[in-house]
């Protein structure tokens, strides 16, 4: 247990000052959301709903069955959804850079040019395994979101209570983490040098089919939304209170989120090396990690 609570808080620490990488890419997404914003006549989604615990059971069953609706007419413009899928997707393989970067550091593979030799490091099959493992992981969230969802309208039907409602809400809310957790993995798993599409694609349905990876992998993600939530929220009152320039406080946004994103994100390496250790697929391309390393 020591040694876990080392590898997971203590290591990332230490190989903090050798990632690179994640500066570069923090600098691209923060330029990317200012260019954004800067963008006029952006699309703003409108859509209000009362509080569930206020509505009456009538309003709560009317929302249960038309909210899907309403999210799709919000949304209904057909540029603006392709837009949105493109800057998920455009986020998340700009990811699969750093990621790259800190599998080469557990493989002591890196160069003096570290950041460009992980960029480069990065094949097409890779890359495409791991689009296609997103859109993959979003369908199966989905899925299991859906059957709750009829779940919840069946019973309604049958049984009126708000209860449904508020069941629905619950189930999904817990699924957050698990999904942050595939996403996370998914971009661990598409660099592997060894194993197929569907060796890979096995290893991560893990995240919800093995009890051991899922509860622990539900538990990091948890605490890392909430450290998240607080990081920002301190960050956003200190720099509103006591930064006044835009310019200013944009770069004093990015070092402290820099560091901060950093962190969490190789500490999510450390877990999923310690979750998937025992996978052969995962143990051999790490071997000399494992055993100078984690000594495991």
């Amino acid at each position: 247990m020591q040694n876990r609570f080392k590898i997971l808080l203590i290591h990332p620490i230490a190989h903090l000052f050798q990632f690179k990488s994640f500066s570069l890419v923090i600098l691209l997404l923060c330029l990317a959301d200012r260019t954004i914003k800067l963008i006029k006549g952006t699309y703003h989604l409108n859509l209000k709903l009362p509080p569930f615990w206020r509505v009456a059971p009538d309003v709560s069953a009317k929302l249960l069955f038309t909210f899907p609706g309403m999210i799709v007419k919000q949304m209904g413009n057909p540029r603006v959804m392709a837009i949105l899928l493109g800057i998920f997707f455009a986020k998340k393989i700009l990811l699969l850079w750093p990621n790259s970067d800190m599998r080469r550091m557990h493989l002591r593979q890196r160069t003096p040019w570290a950041p460009l030799t992980a960029l480069g490091a990065i094949r097409p099959k890779q890359l495409l395994w791991y689009v296609l493992a997103q859109g993959a992981w979003c369908a199966a969230i989905g899925a299991l979101d859906g059957i709750a969802y009829t779940i919840g309208r069946w019973g309604w039907h049958y049984w009126p209570s708000q209860g449904w409602l508020w069941g629905f809400g619950l189930f999904a809310a817990l699924m957050i983490p698990l999904a942050l957790a595939g996403f996370s993995f998914s971009s661990k798993l598409a660099l592997n040098a060894m194993g197929t599409f569907w060796e890979k694609g096995r290893l991560l349905l893990k995240v919800i089919s093995n009890w051991p990876i899922a509860w622990r992998a539900w538990l990091f993600f948890l605490a890392w939304i909430v450290v998240e939530a607080l990081f920002i929220a301190g960050t956003t009152i200190f720099i509103l209170a006591k930064i006044r320039a835009d310019a200013v406080r944009f770069i004093v946004a990015a070092l402290l989120a820099t560091p901060f994103y950093a962190y969490l994100e190789m500490a999510a390496f450390k877990l999923f090396l310690l979750l998937y250790q025992r996978f052969e697929l995962v143990r051999q391309e790490y071997e000399c990690y494992y055993r100078y390393d984690f000594n495991l």
